[in-house]
């Protein structure tokens, strides 16, 4: 089953097609490289001129220059992203109608829009579930797992603990959701979301290509390999943009942190990792769909490159990826492992504003006679949830006020103080000794909970 936002989970045999997005985001923090086109310069004279509107008589000048309008960086419709997904992938999409896609009905099909912001660049699961709320049942959203930088610095002091901790909560127990919003979801729909994947990461690389060994993101990549070989959840990587070699050389990083135990002196031994997960490598810029491809697909069975890229943002900057180096990357790969998306990051990327919409990259790939593409092969890495047994009458599920883990106990069993939960003795002694101090909890409260 997949986990997808405002609805149970989903039966991945249902889903015709998923692609990787950004459906609600901010990217005006993001770093240079991590952008398709602008750099320090630019993003520096954005700041002076900024308050540039997105208009008709604008629109020319931020085609060329994205960052000319701080607008720009920002998706926080709602409507507009329901309208555009709808538009894009619903029954009534252009996408649906390619000879390649009618071999089976599309009354029941749903395509999966996996959203990639992380929660550095505004990661909104409310609204998310806003814009599920809007969307027909052929549509879903599911986001991923992720946490800010300033809690990867604080807890990555412990090899990774906290960092799993925090990551797998996501994914079991949920985001909760305001309550505002889960009255627009259909009946029976969780109001805690959980993530379907873990990630994106965007981990700092030295110029040889390596992630240092002591840093934040040393951990955070082996905390977020570490949850996703136990739970089966699928990690998106996204690579700074360079060419074949380099793309090359920081993949192979990122997977060695997480074959091999690193070692951080003074805390000890991180632990190996049994089965390795499924990596999705995701490049910030592709001028050559090959250079990918070719990067990354030969490291394992379980490596998949993200194709996106297709509309081009700015009319300044490189071209969108060539398709004809596909027919090299299929003798020697198979296309199963790429997919295929749009790669928006901008407002003018979208319908509404002159762009091409989130179907982009997959209207491409068609035009240039690839239909063929398996376009649900993600599906089955995001489908590794499993819903838990049915519990006896008597024991429910609660969730630790002071350090947020989920467990199971007799129904009034639990330890409990005040308007607190504890999953045992031992957090309930420590927030005593911070005199129940309101900041030290990370966990919904008891009267959240029912008890």
């Amino acid at each position: 089953m997949i986990n997808v936002v405002g609805r149970p989970p989903l039966d991945a045999a249902r889903v015709r097609l998923c692609t990787f997005e950004h459906v609600l985001c901010n990217t005006s923090s993001m770093p240079c490289e991590l952008l398709p086109c602008h750099t320090e310069e630019l993003r520096e004279a954005a700041m002076v001129s900024g308050a540039v509107p997105i208009t008709l008589e604008n629109l020319g000048r931020i085609r060329r220059d994205p960052c000319c309008s701080a607008e720009n960086f920002v998706l926080d419709s709602c409507d507009d992203a329901a309208r555009e997904l709808e538009s894009a992938f619903g029954g009534a999409s252009e996408i649906w109608n390619d000879t390649e896609m009618t071999d089976s009905s599309t009354d029941a099909s749903v395509a999966v829009v996996c959203d990639l912001t992380t929660v550095d660049e505004g990661r909104d699961v409310d609204g998310l579930a806003r814009v599920a709320a809007r969307l027909g049942d052929g549509v879903a959203v599911c986001f991923g797992a992720s946490l800010d930088a300033a809690s990867v610095a604080r807890d990555a002091v412990l090899p990774g603990t906290l960092l799993q901790q925090a990551l797998e909560r996501q994914l079991v127990v949920g985001v909760d959701v305001a309550a505002d919003v889960t009255r627009n979801f259909a009946a029976g729909a969780p109001a805690a979301q959980r993530a379907a994947f873990v990630g994106p990461l965007r981990p700092a690389f030295t110029w040889d290509g390596k992630i240092h060994s002591k840093s934040a993101d040393f951990f955070y990549v082996h905390a977020a390999a570490a949850v996703a070989s136990r739970r089966g959840a699928p990690v998106v990587v996204v690579l700074p943009a360079g060419d074949r070699h380099d793309l090359e050389r920081r993949a192979r990083a990122v997977l060695a942190i997480a074959a091999q135990p690193g070692l951080e002196p003074g805390y000890g031994l991180l632990g190996p990792i049994a089965t390795p997960p499924t990596w999705i490598f995701r490049a910030a810029r592709l001028d050559d769909l090959a250079d990918l491809t070719q990067a990354v697909l030969h490291l394992g069975e379980n490596v998949f490159a993200v194709a996106d890229g297709w509309d081009r943002p700015c009319d300044r900057g490189p071209p969108p990826p060539r398709v004809r180096d596909w027919n090299v990357d299929a003798r020697l790969f198979p296309m199963s492992r790429v997919l295929v998306g749009a790669g928006v990051r901008y407002r003018t990327q979208l319908r509404k504003y002159g762009g091409a919409g989130y179907d982009a990259g997959i209207k491409t790939v068609c035009d240039a006679g690839y239909g063929s593409h398996s376009w649900n092969e993600a599906a089955p890495r995001l489908a590794w949830y499993r819903p838990p047994k049915k519990r006896p009458a008597d024991v429910v599920e609660l969730q630790c006020s002071r350090c947020g883990r989920s467990f199971e106990v007799r129904r009034g069993h639990h330890y409990g103080k005040y308007d607190f939960v504890y999953c045992g003795r031992g957090c309930l002694d420590a927030h005593r000794d911070a005199g129940f101090d309101a900041s030290e909890v990370t966990g919904p409260t008891a009267s959240a909970q029912g008890v």
